[in-house]
């Protein structure tokens, strides 16, 4: 879900966390990429996540808490 200046994703599955985050990094930069928590992801980018283009399994798009 986009939140302030980016978007918020969990992962459902941690197992898929590092191929998410080298995805990630790729497309948008590791200085864009922040991991707050084990399971969450911020991206900084209009962009969302989903025009990755990729299957990212157990992910899913969530609001800011």
């Amino acid at each position: 879900m986009k939140v302030g200046g980016g978007h918020q994703i969990k992962i459902n599955d941690e197992e898929h966390m590092a191929d998410l985050l080298k995805a990630l990094w790729k497309r948008y930069g590791r200085e864009r990429v922040e991991q707050p928590a084990r399971d969450i992801v911020i991206i900084a980018s209009d962009s969302s996540p989903a025009d990755l283009g990729i299957d990212i399994g157990n992910v899913r798009e969530i609001a800011a808490p």
